[in-house]
C-alpha cells in the first residue's frame, strides 16, 4: 500500500485514502460493519459495479474481530474507496463519523450484508431531479436470505401520505436512502441516545421538515439471517422504533434512553408508545411479543399468544383490535 495510499488520523480512527481518490464526489456511500465478513465482499462490489461511477465508498470497520478488515484490504486499490479503522462504537456513532468523512452532496447507505442493483444510485439522482424539492429518496426492496419475500410493487406516494404513515410506522429500508446533504443541513445526523431505530428518528425528524419520497422500484436486496439485528434484536429495535415514531408526533423525546436494563424501558412506556409499539411487532411478524404489551385483560392478548397461525389473515384481523386498547 506504500506509496498509493494515504493515511490519516480522525478522532481515534485510521482513515486509509487512495492518493489517486475522487477529489469531489457526488455521491458518499457510508457503510458500517462489524464482524460482517460473511457477506461484506458481495456487498461492496454492488456498489462498485454501480452504472453511476462519481462517488466515493465509505467503509468503517467499526472493530471487526473476524475477516472484515482482509476483505476491506482487497478493495483498496480502487481510488473510490475510503478505509476506516477504529474501535468498536455501535451503528450510530459510526453513521456519525462516517458523515464527518463525507465530501458528496449526496448521501447514500448500504448495509455490510445487503447488495444494491446496479441502477440504484442512478435512479434515485434521477429521481432529484424530478423532484427537485425532495430531501431523501428511498427505493423499494426485496428480501433475501433465510425468510424471502416475494416482492409485490406498489404505487408511489406522495410526501404528504410518506408523512402521515411515519406517525403510525417505518416505511423505509434504511439500507436503501439517498439524502440531499445540502438540503437537509443541519438536521442530517443521527440521534446518539438511539441504540437501535436511529434511522427511523431520523425520519420521524426529516418529515416534520422536508419532503421524502420512495423510488416505486426493487433497487436494494435486504437480508434476513439469523446473525442480523432484525433477527438478533427484534424487541429492542421495535422498542426504539416506538419510541422515534413517538417522539416525532411530538417534535420531542420525553425519553432519556439510556435505560440500564429493558424493564425500566418497559416500565416507562407510555399508552401511546405501547400502541405503536404492539403495531410495530405485528408488521415484523412477531405476534408473541406483541402479546406481552396488550393489557392483561385485553381480547387481542389471548389472541396473539393462543392463535397458532402467524399468517397474514390473522395480523389484518389483531391490528383491527388496536382501536380498542
Amino acid at each position: 500500500m506504500v506509496g498509493t495510499i494515504l493515511l490519516d488520523k480522525y478522532g481515534s480512527a485510521i482513515v486509509y485514502r487512495h492518493a489517486s481518490g475522487i477529489m469531489q464526489p457526488i455521491v458518499s456511500v457510508l457503510l458500517s460493519v462489524h464482524n460482517g465478513g460473511e457477506w461484506l465482499r458481495e456487498s461492496v462490489q454492488s456498489i462498485l459495479g454501480q452504472s453511476f461511477k462519481n462517488f466515493e465508498l465509505i467503509i468503517v470497520n467499526d472493530g471487526s474481530t473476524d475477516c472484515t478488515d482482509s476483505i476491506i484490504h482487497d478493495f483498496i486499490i480502487d481510488p473510490r474507496i475510503v478505509w476506516v479503522e477504529q474501535e468498536w462504537m455501535g451503528l450510530t456513532r459510526t453513521l456519525n463519523r462516517a458523515l464527518g468523512l463525507a465530501r458528496g452532496q449526496f448521501i447514500a447507505r448500504q448495509d455490510a450484508d445487503d447488495i444494491s442493483l446496479p441502477k440504484r444510485f442512478e435512479r434515485q439522482l434521477a429521481y432529484f431531479v424530478k423532484y427537485p424539492t425532495t430531501v431523501m429518496v428511498g427505493t423499494h426492496s426485496r428480501r433475501i436470505g433465510e425468510a424471502p419475500v416475494e416482492f409485490r410493487p406498489t404505487p408511489a406516494l406522495e410526501p404528504d401520505e410518506i408523512r402521515s404513515i411515519l406517525h403510525d410506522r417505518n416505511i423505509f429500508c434504511h439500507g436503501t436512502v439517498m439524502i440531499d446533504r445540502d438540503a437537509a443541513g443541519e438536521e442530517l445526523h443521527y440521534n446518539d441516545t438511539f441504540r437501535y431505530a436511529q434511522d427511523v428518528e431520523l425520519w420521524c425528524r426529516f418529515a416534520r421538515k422536508f419532503e421524502l419520497r420512495i423510488l416505486p422500484e426493487a433497487l436494494y436486496l435486504y437480508r434476513i439471517s439469523k446473525r442480523s439485528i432484525t433477527t438478533l434484536k427484534l424487541e429492542e429495535q421495535c422498542i426504539y422504533t416506538a419510541l422515534a415514531i413517538e417522539a416525532g408526533r411530538h417534535k420531542f423525546c420525553a425519553y432519556p434512553l439510556n435505560f440500564t436494563d429493558r424493564s425500566s424501558m418497559l416500565r416507562n412506556l407510555s399508552n401511546e408508545a405501547r400502541k405503536i409499539l404492539c403495531r410495530v411487532l405485528l408488521i415484523n411478524e412477531a405476534p408473541r411479543l406483541a402479546a406481552n404489551f396488550f393489557p392483561i385483560w385485553h381480547p387481542a392478548r389471548l389472541a396473539l399468544r393462543f392463535m397458532p397461525s402467524r399468517g397474514l389473515r390473522l395480523m389484518k384481523k389483531i391490528r383491527r383490535l388496536f382501536c380498542q386498547i
